[in-house]
This record gives structure tokens, sequence and C-alpha cells, in this order.
């Protein structure tokens, strides 16, 4: 006589209920993979039910898990930046080159916060942090603290290129460039 446990063990939806922990698992797994066209292909080969409708909450809930996967690994400034060179224009509407300076900086992003330390020399230069977005072409930084003074909902936004490990922002005003640099991503 079975009993009901039993009965549960030797059913399709146990089979059912192994597998989709089978695929819940690899998914959770796909969150924490950068090759996220082999955890897809490690799914689809595992989508092997003659259960049609079966198979399509499935796919479904793997191709969910793997979108909101993305947002991590579509922000490619995540991450720790070393000032390489750059220039500025100061206050006297002249350009100085970093290098003149021995200006040094190292900028902290996470998810949507930024931070930043910097040197001249072997003296402090300036520090600040707060939130950025960014998009295809612009990044935006608005400073929340900073050592320096800004008017209050200050934003700076640049133009950038990411070119392998090496992040390259204009800023402009009224056309003309006010502040360039390139950083070398280290982490």
């Amino acid at each position: 006589m079975k009993t009901r446990f039993g009965e549960f063990f030797s059913s399709n939806s146990c089979i059912k209920s192994v597998k989709l922990f089978a695929i819940i698992s690899l998914v959770l797994l796909a969150l924490s993979i950068t090759n996220r066209q082999l955890v897809i292909f490690s799914l689809i080969s595992l989508i092997n039910f003659k259960d049609e409708l079966f198979r399509m909450k499935i796919i479904n809930l793997a191709i969910l898990c793997l979108l909101f996967s993305t947002t991590s690994y579509s922000n490619p400034f995540i991450g720790s930046w070393q000032l390489i060179s750059g220039e500025y224009v100061n206050d006297k509407n002249e350009l100085v080159d970093y290098a003149d300076s021995d200006m040094n900086a190292i900028k902290v992003l996470s998810v949507e916060n930024y931070s930043f330390i910097s040197k001249s020399g072997e003296k402090f230069w300036a520090a600040g942090a707060g939130s950025y977005q960014f998009d295809e072409k612009t990044y935006t930084e608005t400073p929340i603290h900073t050592s320096y003074h800004i008017a209050p909902d200050s934003q700076y936004t640049f133009q950038y290129k990411i070119i392998g490990e090496h992040w390259q922002n204009s800023r402009w005003k009224a056309g003309k460039r006010v502040e360039y640099e390139i950083w070398r991503k280290i982490d």
C-alpha cells in the first residue's frame, strides 16, 4: 500500500519538481556568472519536457531571472578607477594639465554611487561622493558630500567613452571643454 509520500515521489509532479529545482538553481547561479550565454545554453538543454505548458513556464521564469540579473553586468562603471591623466579649466580660465600639478586620484563606483579622493603631489586636493547616472553617451554625477563648495543640487555631466580598461570623459560648459580625464580600471 502506497502512502501519499510514496505516491508523490513516483508521480510526474515529483519529476517536474526536481527538474524545476535544478533549473531554478542554475538561474540563481546565472546571477553570479558573467558568461550568461553558457547559463542560457545549460537552461535550454535542461528544458526537455513533454508538457508544453510547463516548459513555457520554465522558459519564462529563466528569461525573467536573466533579465533581472543584467543590471550589474551592463554597468561598465562599477569598480575602482585610477586617474591616468587629465586637464581642467581653473577659475582664471586657464587650462591646467593634471601632470603639472602631479595630480593623482582614485574613484570607486558601485551600482548607483561614487566616491573619489585626489591628491596633488603628497597633499590632499579634493574628495567627494554622491550618486551617478549614465546612458549610452553621458555620465552624470550628483555630488552629496564634497570637500569643496558647490551649489545645492549641482550636477556634473560628462560625455564618455570606455575603451577596454580605460574610461575617457569630458565635461563641457557653454561649448567649451572645461574638464577632460582618463581613468584606468584597477578592479
